[in-house]
């Protein structure tokens, strides 16, 4: 049986910048978030993500986030904000949650309710 989900994503982030977050479930469409300005550890709302779960079209998320500082430094997850490759799934238990994921320059976690998964932020030149 195949069931559809609906999480709200936001992120926080331990510095101060502009925030740029994609999601993509198995080989579905990328859901692109426009970048956004954040304050120092004050969530901001992102996406929302859409998934599936169950044995029929179950899959894998993919997420993707790039933040850069006021003074220009970037730095970004593996992958990229129109191919996102980081793997880190929704399941039932996220269904119709607000999750709150978190970033700063060195690694990027997405902490959900049905565990949690990270990955290393990277600077880019």
């Amino acid at each position: 049986m195949m069931a559809s989900g609906s999480t709200l994503i936001n992120i926080k982030s331990t510095i101060s910048g502009k925030i740029q977050k994609s999601h993509m479930y198995s080989d579905d469409p990328v859901q692109i978030c426009e970048a956004v300005n954040v304050t120092a550890n004050e969530p901001a709302y992102m996406l929302t993500a859409n998934y599936n779960y169950g044995f029929i079209h179950d899959g894998k998320d993919y997420w993707f986030i790039s933040s850069t500082t006021p003074q220009g430094a970037e730095y970004v997850c593996k992958g990229s904000v129109t191919k996102p490759t980081f793997s880190c799934s929704l399941i039932s238990e996220d269904d119709g949650q607000t999750l709150t994921f978190t970033v700063n320059p060195t690694t990027f976690w997405a902490l959900e309710d049905s565990g949690s998964c990270s990955t290393a932020m990277n600077q880019i030149d």
